[in-house]
């Protein structure tokens, strides 16, 4: 048995189906719960998912931090958003959610629609955090990376996209 065959062999030995499944099943609940509540602005629900250390990364390279992230929620002009092919990197101790969203900004006037690929990373939350109310699994990083941006009034209320499931 070749060297990748042999790790490949023991990396699935060491994972439990049923834990890998209700990870994947947590995380992706809670992506889509994240997302949610910035789009509606919900500083008290993203506080409770987001973790103290945790850092935003936007494609142009600026950083956020947890305290710069609930301010800049306060003045976000997100009118809509919609995450698609969500998918789970499960790991028992440190998971990676990537998805595709497409966003509509308001600027001035007309929307603009943003598409951006995401990589979020995750941990779980400490007794300590567990006890003052944070979500099971915090996020302690995003990356946001531009994909593409539609022409202003691109999408027309009729041809806004479904919302998350």
């Amino acid at each position: 048995m070749d060297a990748d065959a042999l790790r490949h062999q023991w990396l699935n030995a060491a994972r439990h189906p049923d834990e890998e499944t209700q990870a994947e099943q947590e995380l992706t609940a809670l992506t889509r719960r994240w997302t949610e509540a910035m789009q509606q602005r919900d500083s008290a629900a993203v506080e409770k998912i987001l973790a103290e250390e945790f850092i935003g990364v936007f494609g142009a390279g600026q950083t956020v931090n947890k305290s710069k992230a609930l301010a800049g929620l306060k003045l976000s002009e997100v009118e809509w958003s919609v995450i698609e092919d969500v998918k789970v990197r499960a790991h028992k101790h440190f998971p990676v959610v990537t998805f595709r969203s497409t966003s509509g900004f308001k600027a001035g006037t007309a929307t603009i629609t943003v598409e951006t690929f995401n990589s979020v990373q995750f941990r779980r939350c400490s007794v300590e955090e567990k006890r003052r109310g944070y979500e099971a699994w915090l996020i302690t990083s995003a990356t946001h990376m531009q994909i593409h941006q539609m022409p202003p009034d691109y999408w027309t209320k009729e041809r806004i996209p479904q919302k998350n499931p």
